[in-house]
């Protein structure tokens, strides 16, 4: 049996080679040492648990090809799984190690000049790994948020910098799963085999990752790396202002940095989620003065800034009875009694269990409505004098100003009005039942509110409607609306489901946008090769023009050949320079003015164009018209025209001719032309699609630098344009298109926002 040779870590930096100062290397190499033992026992149990599958996957294959492909990856990993944790180990080693050398987040990077020659299509093997990784990666950020933010505190003291964002923190998600990466490499196992691993180290490398975080930031505390470090986000600093930065030896801090507050534009598709915001919003005792004040305000004549938030009027301002006040009534009649929670909850529940679907020609429930109609309900059970206590009238007035702001946000046409009307009682329901609603960005039933609204929202176009999305989110509104009572686990289950068809739909996204680049390489290329053709054909033509037959014949067939030999040996390559050099000898015959026809060069023409797909008898009568200035005979000339016009022109068009000359950019033009160069795929943009203003969002998927022609995708990973960026520069420059900023706000908090700031500016408060 021949020896393994060892497989060399794929990174090379060490703690023992970073240059750190003594306390910093000692505190890292104590928990490297320790991290190691736990992700040994995991690592082995997840490559035995994997060996277990693939030997079960053998055994049920009714194919043996597939049978032996799953024997072969079982053999690879048998004999190669020693080399998986040494790998894995440095990796993160060299991530720790790297904690000062890396670059600061808020430095930004010098943008590398772009050669064309430099870009490259992503392998598709490449391309599946990093979707499944990044899976991985994002749901476990969204559920450790906490202990990642803390983490990420400690590193930034470790590394004398500001708090680490939770994409660069070292052991977090995003490290190991590319530490996983890298590692795999050394196993010679097919990509399913590695998609596999990569899902059991989910289920069990990661099985309890929440607890494997929290004994990390232990051990940094107990080493004395802010061991005070308590969660509190009500002190956030303005996203973009850095952080006092600690001193390199100073890990005896109590409290550290605060993360970054949300960002406030529009939540962008696909971008991971923010980091717990629930302290930042204002609590229901808050809420409940905002709302005093907006009555105040409208009593005191201040009415007509109302239309700002939208809604009834305020509880207060109806007539006695109408709404659920326990103020002091007038005379003559009794006082108010305010009903238990549990009595509100009840009649919720009954009407939770006959929905109200609005009839033709009129408006739709409002939360209000709900309110009238638990008050009528319960004055039929507990008499004319039953109220809402001061809270839960108070709870349906802040439903009924949110949800207002919802509906700007949803197009009125769309299918999640209906399912956010249906969802109205439930959601009622949980507010009234859990304050936390209203305090708690999270809270599973904002949650599901936003996947719902998000649906409808008004920026998307109608290529965008997933009639699949559609029947999943009516399943969820169904569920939620039998299921039910009380438990907020009800919104999270029907919530998770929707998640799930989203993050399969993410994926086909990704592999539909991918062959849309592929495409829009491929025609930049062609169209790059065949302006370069043309110019070469109008380079060897300069000094003597040929007929127009002639030229004809030159910028149709023989343009193909020099088109399709650029394409597919290179400019570099010597069939290039043959072919241009073939190109000057045709002029230069044909510039003769003797009759006498070139039989070498007729053959060489010939043979080229048959070699690029022209039949024998066309490539002949081309090659004897090109080889020779002679006249043909009519006949014979218009037989061959005809023949070219009827064939499909490479590319599908004419030969590229150059693009007209534009007038110069002003400029405001010039400076959104250059950022339209820096900025990076992936980013969304808003197009103004009427005079109403109403706009669509498109994600710019790739643009060449070369021919500055942009590809855009929405969000199901479909062709939505493709412009020029000169065109785009134009257009962002009299405010029809703009770029919309990097946010993690999603339409839900949003409008929450808004309700929020309308309340306080209202009632007088700094919004």
């Amino acid at each position: 049996m021949t020896a393994r040779t060892p497989v060399s870590p794929v990174s090379k930096d060490t703690l023992a080679s970073a240059a750190l100062p003594p306390r910093v290397h000692r505190i890292l190499d104590a928990l490297l040492s320790e991290i190691t033992i736990s992700l040994t026992e995991r690592m082995d149990v997840l490559l035995t648990d994997l060996e277990q599958q693939l030997f079960r996957l053998a055994e049920r294959s009714r194919n043996n090809d597939v049978q032996s492909d799953h024997l072969a990856n079982l053999h690879g990993l048998r004999q190669h799984r020693a080399d998986l944790l040494p790998l894995f180990m440095a990796e993160l080693e060299g991530d720790i190690a790297r904690i000062r050398a890396r670059q600061r987040s808020n430095e930004p990077a010098d943008a590398p000049q772009i050669e064309f020659n430099a870009l490259t299509l992503v392998a598709t093997e490449a391309m599946d790994q990093d979707v499944v990784l990044r899976d991985i990666a994002r749901r476990h950020e969204y559920r450790n948020q906490e202990a990642l933010f803390t983490l990420g505190q400690r590193f930034g003291v470790l590394a004398a910098r500001p708090a680490l964002d939770v994409e660069e923190v070292p052991l977090g998600p995003q490290s190991l799963c590319e530490a996983l990466r890298k590692a795999v490499t050394s196993l010679p196992v097919d990509l399913e085999t590695k998609l596999l691993l990569f899902r059991t180290f989910d289920q069990k490398a990661l099985a309890d990752y929440e607890g494997w975080l929290a004994n990390v930031n232990a051990r940094l505390a107990e080493h004395g790396v802010l061991p005070g470090l308590v969660f509190d986000p009500t002190h956030a600093r303005p996203r973009g202002t850095p952080a006092p930065r600690p001193r390199p030896e100073d890990a005896s801090a109590k409290r550290a940095p605060a993360p970054p507050a949300p960002g406030q534009p529009p939540a962008t598709p696909g971008a991971p989620p923010r980091p717990p915001a629930a302290a930042s919003l204002p609590d229901f005792g808050t809420l409940q003065r905002l709302l005093s004040g907006r009555r105040q305000a409208v009593a005191a004549g201040s009415g007509p800034t109302l239309a700002r938030i939208g809604g009834a009027p305020p509880a207060a301002m109806q007539a006695p009875g109408q709404a659920g006040s326990t103020d002091t009534p007038a005379p003559g009649l009794r006082r108010p009694v305010p009903m238990a929670t549990p009595d509100v909850l009840g009649s919720l529940s009954h009407l939770q269990a006959a929905p109200v679907a609005p009839r033709q020609g009129q408006r739709r429930r409002s939360m209000l409505d709900i309110r009238d109609a638990v008050l009528t309900q319960m004055r039929l059970l507990h008499g004319p004098e039953a109220a809402l206590a001061p809270a839960e009238s108070d709870t349906f007035e802040l439903l009924d100003l949110f949800y207002n702001q919802i509906e700007r946000e949803v197009k009125t046409d769309a299918p999640a009005v209906d399912l956010l009307t249906q969802l109205q009682v439930p959601v009622a329901r949980a507010a009234v039942q859990d304050r936390e609603f209203f305090t708690h960005s999270q809270h599973p039933a904002r949650e599901l509110l936003n996947t719902v609204a998000e649906s409808g929202a008004r920026w998307l176009g109608e290529e965008e409607v997933d009639p699949q999305l559609l029947q999943k989110l009516q399943q969820a509104v169904s569920a939620v609306l039998a299921q039910y009572q009380g438990d907020n686990a009800v919104f999270a289950k029907a919530n998770e489901e929707v998640q799930e068809h989203f993050r399969l739909a993410a994926r086909r996204a990704e592999v539909a946008e991918r062959r849309h680049v592929e495409a829009a390489r491929g025609r930049d290329r062609m169209e790059v090769a065949k302006q370069q053709a043309a110019d070469t054909i109008a380079e060897a033509f300069v000094a003597e023009p040929p007929q127009k037959f002639v030229q004809a014949l030159l910028k149709q067939a023989w343009a193909d050949v020099l088109t399709l030999t650029l394409l597919r040996q290179g400019e570099e390559s010597q069939g290039w320079q043959d072919a241009r050099a073939l190109t000057h000898r045709i002029a230069q015959t044909l510039a003769r003015h003797d009759a006498l026809p070139d039989r070498e060069l007729g053959q060489q023409i010939e043979d080229a164009l048959t070699r690029v797909g022209y039949h024998d008898d066309e490539a002949a009568a081309i090659a004897r018209r090109l080889s020779c200035n002679a006249e043909d005979e009519v006949g014979s000339r218009t037989e061959l025209a005809a023949r070219l016009k009827a064939r499909t022109q490479l590319g599908g068009g004419a030969p590229a001719p150059r693009k007209r000359a534009r007038a110069p950019r002003s400029e405001a033009e010039e400076a959104c032309y250059g950022q339209l160069r820096t900025t990076p795929f992936g980013t969304w943009f808003e197009f103004v699609v009427n005079q109403q203003g109403d706009a669509q969002r498109k994600r710019l998927s790739w643009f060449s630098p070369l021919t500055d022609n942009a590809l855009f995708v929405n969000q199901r990973g479909q062709k939505v344009g493709e412009y020029v960026l000169d065109e785009l520069a134009r257009l962002m420059a009299i405010q029809q298109v703009r770029v919309l900023p990097e946010q993690r706000e999603t339409l839900i908090d949003r409008a929450w926002r808004a309700t929020v700031g309308a309340l306080r500016s209202l009632a007088g408060a700094t919004p």
